[in-house]
C-alpha cells in the first residue's frame, strides 16, 4: 500500500550505491567503506533505464560533452583492451555523459586498478586507485574533487604482509593547500591544522592511535 491507500503490486529488485558509502558514526575504529552496498528495495516507484550490452569504445562519437553510439546518446559500457600491456579500460555512461572509468593493469606479480567517477560537465569528481603487490602488500588511495576541479579531500592506506602500517587523511582548503591532515602508522601519529596560507595553526601528537582515528573521524568528510 501507498501514501495514497493504492495497492501497487511489484516485486523486489536489488540495488547497488554508486560511491562506496562514508560512515556516519563517530565510533573508534569504523573506517571508510570502500566497497559499494547491495540491498532489495520495492519497485514499486522505480524507473526501468535500458542499458545496452558492452560495445568497444571505438564505437564511440564524443559532441560537446556527450557520448552517441549511433546517432543516440549512449547508457551502457565500452570497452577497450590492450593485450600487449595486459590493460582494460571499462568506461559506464548515462544518457551520453561519462560516468565512470575503470582502467585495470595487470604486472608480472602486481595488479593495478584505478576508478574515476566524473561529473557531467566532463571534469573528475574522485579517483581511487588500489595496488596489490602479491604476499599481503597492498596500497590504496583516493581523491575527491569539487565541480571546479579543486581537491577537497584524500585518503591513503598501505599495508604490508596482511596488517595496516600507515593510514593518511588530509583535507584541503578551494585554493589547494592543505586545511589539516592525519597521519597514523607505527612510530608516531599526528594531526595537525593548517591555516590558509600554509601556516601551521595546530600539531597535535598521540601516543595512542585510537585518539588519532577518533579525531580523524570527525573531521574528514568525504564526498562520495
Amino acid at each position: 500500500m501507498n501514501s495514497y491507500d493504492k495497492e501497487i503490486r511489484r516485486k523486489g529488485v536489488r540495488i547497488r550505491t554508486l560511491y562506496p558509502p562514508k560512515l556516519k558514526e563517530k565510533k573508534a575504529l569504523r573506517k571508510n567503506s570502500y566497497k559499494n552496498i547491495e540491498g532489495y528495495v520495492f519497485d514499486g516507484f522505480l524507473k526501468i533505464l535500458n542499458v545496452t550490452d558492452s560495445i568497444y569504445s571505438k564505437d564511440l562519437i564524443k559532441d560537446n560533452k556527450i557520448y552517441y553510439y549511433q546517432k543516440t546518446p549512449f547508457t551502457g559500457v565500452s570497452i577497450t583492451n590492450n593485450e600487449n600491456n595486459k590493460k582494460t579500460l571499462e568506461e559506464i555512461f548515462l544518457k551520453g555523459f561519462l560516468f565512470k572509468s575503470i582502467l585495470v593493469e595487470l604486472g608480472l606479480n602486481t595488479e593495478r586498478s584505478k576508478q574515476t567517477y566524473y561529473y557531467k560537465s566532463g571534469n573528475i569528481r574522485s579517483e581511487s586507485v588500489f595496488v596489490d603487490e602479491g604476499g599481503g602488500a597492498r596500497e590504496y588511495s583516493a581523491i575527491n574533487f569539487s565541480e571546479n576541479g579543486y581537491r577537497i579531500n584524500s585518503s591513503s592506506e598501505r599495508v604490508k604482509e596482511g596488517d595496516t602500517y600507515a593510514d593518511e587523511y588530509i583535507e584541503y582548503y578551494d585554493n589547494g593547500n592543505i586545511k589539516s591532515e592525519g597521519i597514523l602508522n607505527y612510530e608516531s601519529s599526528e594531526y595537525v591544522e593548517y591555516y590558509k596560507n600554509g601556516q601551521i595553526k595546530k600539531r597535535q601528537q598521540y601516543q595512542n592511535e585510537l585518539q588519532l582515528l577518533i579525531k580523524m573521524e570527525k573531521n574528514y568528510t568525504c564526498c562520495y
